[in-house]
């Protein structure tokens, strides 16, 4: 009788992968619709400025429709050991895009638009801006790559996370689209190269505030190196 017991207690618990993998498809569905359609309307109507707010509140909600958790299972509070990690992955995104950004030269790239209206006048409020819209972005980055990871029906593990990867990091650079005056390889292939390397630290330490630091980091640095260099001319 007690051995039967402890074997009953001995129960072993496999720690999941990934985080939202009980999460039913009917709510993957209705989170998608919503975080899709925050960004479709203010793609469809840019001149609406209170739909910015839609933008804002759009992914948050669809997080919330995953699980009242979800925020906090995602957003982790970074640990000192994740310091040199962050600055690693910042410096190889960095040059990642700057690669990028001049084999696409000859694909006819333009500037994002931030980089045109930035200097030393309003360079804080962007870098405020930023650290609010960068939030939004990496919301719709992991629903993406975990609704991709938990459903893609592939036997592997390794081939399901690959494939999340790749493929939520080429929907996040199409998400640039009206960005990039509609320039497919550049938004499409440019953005999500840099993309599939910036989330490569979320995939290594399952900590999506980490993913946050570093692509805050690659946007201002660069927004930075531009207003420089104009102010040196």
């Amino acid at each position: 009788m007690e051995d039967f017991e402890k074997e009953d207690i001995l129960v072993e618990v496999k720690e999941e992968r990934y985080p939202l993998g009980e999460v039913s498809i009917l709510r993957w569905i209705i989170a998608l619709i919503i975080l899709n359609c925050s960004f479709f309307i203010m793609e469809i109507f840019p001149e609406k400025t209170w739909l910015a707010v839609m933008f804002l509140v759009g992914p948050v909600v669809s997080l919330f429709v995953l699980g009242h958790k979800s925020f906090r299972r995602l957003f982790k509070r970074p640990k000192l050991r994740d310091i040199p990690a962050v600055f690693g992955m910042t410096i190889l995104t960095i040059s990642v895009g700057v690669i990028s950004s001049i084999i696409l030269e000859r694909f006819g790239s333009v500037d994002n638009p931030i980089v045109g209206i930035a200097n030393e006048d309003n360079i804080k409020y962007i870098a405020i801006l930023l650290m609010v819209q960068l939030v939004i972005e990496e919301i719709f980055f992991i629903i993406w790559f975990l609704f991709l990871y938990h459903k893609a029906k592939f036997e592997k593990e390794s081939t399901r996370e690959i494939f999340a990867w790749v493929v939520s990091s080429l929907i996040f650079g199409a998400m640039h689209l009206s960005t990039y005056n509609f320039n497919i390889v550049q938004a499409v292939i440019g953005i999500g190269i840099v993309r599939f390397v910036l989330s490569a630290i979320y995939i290594r330490r399952k900590n999506l505030t980490l993913a946050y630091i570093v692509h805050f980091l690659y946007d201002i640095l660069i927004i930075l190196a531009v207003v420089t260099s104009v102010n040196m001319q």
